[in-house]
């Protein structure tokens, strides 16, 4: 196959594809993808435990609901997985009937499991279970902070290049004062911030040929604004989102 159509064909099923769609009222008989707990009304309480885990949706063949979330998380390229939950739980308050003094890390799964599915269960007819405990906080533990070899090379880095952006634009503010404008070291003064705010809104061309093409400007300052839009919401789908839903439908051409 020609290689032009192939690329084609695949950009289309990319984009136009055919995917498994819900209406309103399926989509939420699924359980919410993100939920947060408040974290500083959690961190106020003296005996406050905030964790954030990952949740897996248990399978079952004769529940509905199971049965949408697998057809629905199929077409993971412009779906989010369903099954796959991510919780940021209050663990004081939300899960208020079961002990958890004194628990470590797997006591402290099995109380979270046993929360989070009786919660869920409860509301949607699901059963879940936590794959995994990211990170948990406590109001009265204070938090260790490792600070290892990597950190120090990337603190010396940022410290030099600010040391560095000093010492240019200082350079630069004293020949501006003594009028030499066209001397210096052009080394120091590439970390200038005068001379590279200049440079950033100078639009003008030494070569008189490029002039004509000063209107391109326009359409390289959009594509540029519309490279950063892509790239923010493609951060957001990494994070705890409100309404992911909203953002499936970004990617798809049909209207649910």
């Amino acid at each position: 196959m020609n290689i032009k159509y192939f690329v084609i064909l695949l950009f289309f099923e990319l984009c136009c594809g055919d995917s498994f769609n819900l209406n309103v009222t399926e989509y939420f008989r699924m359980p919410p993808l993100f939920e947060l707990d408040n974290y500083e009304q959690c961190m106020a309480s003296e005996d406050g435990v905030f964790c954030v885990v990952a949740v897996d949706v248990i399978k079952e063949p004769d529940n509905d609901v199971t049965d949408i979330i697998k057809k629905y998380s199929l077409h993971k390229l412009k779906q989010f997985n369903h099954s796959s939950l991510d919780r940021g739980i209050c663990v004081t308050r939300s899960c208020k009937e079961h002990n958890i003094d004194n628990l470590n890390m797997e006591d402290l799964n099995i109380v979270l499991s046993e929360c989070i599915n009786e919660t869920i269960y409860n509301e949607y007819k699901v059963k879940t279970k936590v794959s995994r405990i990211n990170y948990c906080h406590y109001s009265k533990r204070q938090e260790d902070v490792d600070v290892d070899i990597g950190d120090w090379i990337f603190a010396i880095i940022i410290l030099i290049i600010v040391l560095l952006n000093i010492i240019g634009t200082l350079y630069d503010a004293q020949l501006d004062r003594t009028k030499n404008e066209n001397t210096g070291n052009q080394y120091l003064l590439s970390f200038s911030v005068f001379q590279n705010w200049n440079n950033f809104i100078s639009n003008e061309q030494k070569d008189p040929r490029l002039r004509s093409f000063q209107g391109l400007d326009v359409i390289r300052t959009v594509l540029i604004l519309l490279v950063v839009m892509a790239h923010i919401i493609w951060f957001m789908s990494f994070s705890f989102v409100d309404n992911p839903r909203e953002l499936e439908l970004l990617c798809s051409v049909q209207q649910l």
